[in-house]
């Protein structure tokens, strides 16, 4: 249908990483434990526009999500973000799916990843999941996340409209 929503989930891995930290509006926040947060119209960004602060090796990156501000085209994320410990049978190889389609909530996949209970994560390697929502649109002119199909010459072909999204990291000066 033209009503539907495209969540890819991208697994990013730093080498060496140690801390985890949400902008709270003043300060960075750490977290110390395997979570789960979604981007909504009320979260809070520091003036570079980052939600996010990670410490990896002697390095630190903001990590800035998607409000449609990167002039991509993008619409922004409104993205589910979650922090899991780093184990190699959690995405390191290939992995088959891992999770349903079409869930309207927390559940797209990584959140099976988060132990009951969550484990630590503070200086020890984690993996960040970003599962960004982006709603498709066929609206003439406004097309976006959207494949149709059209007769040239009597033959169909697809024509596509993509869809942008993903965080910006930027490093930040220790």
């Amino acid at each position: 249908g033209n009503d539907g929503i495209y969540r890819p989930v991208f697994r990013i891995a730093f080498t060496d990483s140690k801390n985890f930290s949400e902008f709270d509006g003043k300060n960075w926040i750490q977290w110390g434990k395997e979570n789960w947060v979604l981007q909504t119209e009320m979260t809070l960004y520091n003036q570079l526009g980052a939600q996010f602060q990670i410490e990896a090796g002697t390095q630190k990156y903001f990590l800035v999500p998607s409000r449609g501000q990167f002039d991509d085209g993008g619409r922004g994320d409104f993205a589910y973000t979650y922090l899991t410990k780093s184990k190699p049978e959690e995405g390191e190889q290939n992995l088959q799916t891992i999770g349903p389609c079409c869930n309207n909530d927390y559940r797209q996949g990584p959140e099976r990843f988060i132990e009951s209970p969550p484990e630590p994560i503070a200086d020890g390697n984690f993996v960040v999941w970003y599962v960004p929502q982006l709603r498709n649109d066929n609206r003439k002119g406004k097309e976006y996340c959207w494949a149709e199909s059209e007769l040239v010459n009597g033959v169909y072909e697809a024509k596509t409209y993509p869809c942008f999204a993903g965080p910006l990291f930027v490093p930040a000066k220790s």
